[in-house]
């Protein structure tokens, strides 16, 4: 049975196992991002497969429900980590989700767009071979900075209309 007593962003939940939790206090940047990013992925995928399940009449199972639970308690506490690294995120209030700031948003972009998009398929090979190892993977970071990106939306937002 799921403990419904945890706090949102504060407790990792039991979804991850310890290696994970540590890498999340204390591992790399892009460990971090990578463990946010498998998370969500999962996440979005029980969604989906949910919304098929519901449109032909099959309920999903419960054990699959908790799983999305305990998924959501780890990502939400992933994501409040990578305060670690300059995100401003807000501690969240009893019983609320954490926020996913335009500082958070940007960092996640930041990095999504490094690995999905910007690394090689050489990149790819040394950083897997990093990962086995246990090597150092600070050279596997995007260039420039995140943090212009949420100073540009601000900006942007704020900016008055010239009608």
């Amino acid at each position: 049975m799921l403990n419904l007593h945890l706090q949102w962003g504060i407790d990792p939940g039991t979804f991850i196992m310890k290696k994970g939790v540590e890498i999340l206090k204390s591992g790399s940047e892009y460990g971090v991002y990578g463990i946010i990013d498998v998370l969500d992925r999962f996440i979005h995928n029980v969604k989906h497969a949910s919304q098929l399940n519901h449109e032909i009449g099959m309920p999903m199972p419960i054990e699959v429900a908790d799983d999305m639970i305990r998924a959501q308690y780890a990502l939400e506490f992933a994501v409040m980590q990578s305060r670690r690294f300059g995100v401003e995120i807000p501690d969240p209030k009893p019983g609320e989700h954490v926020d996913r700031t335009d500082s958070y948003k940007a960092w996640y972009e930041w990095w999504d767009t490094y690995i999905q998009r910007d690394m090689t398929s050489e990149q790819w090979g040394e950083l897997n071979a990093l990962l086995e190892t246990g090597g150092d993977l600070s050279k596997f970071r995007p260039s420039g900075d995140w943090k212009p990106a949420v100073a540009q939306e601000v900006t942007t937002a704020v900016r008055p209309r010239n009608d």
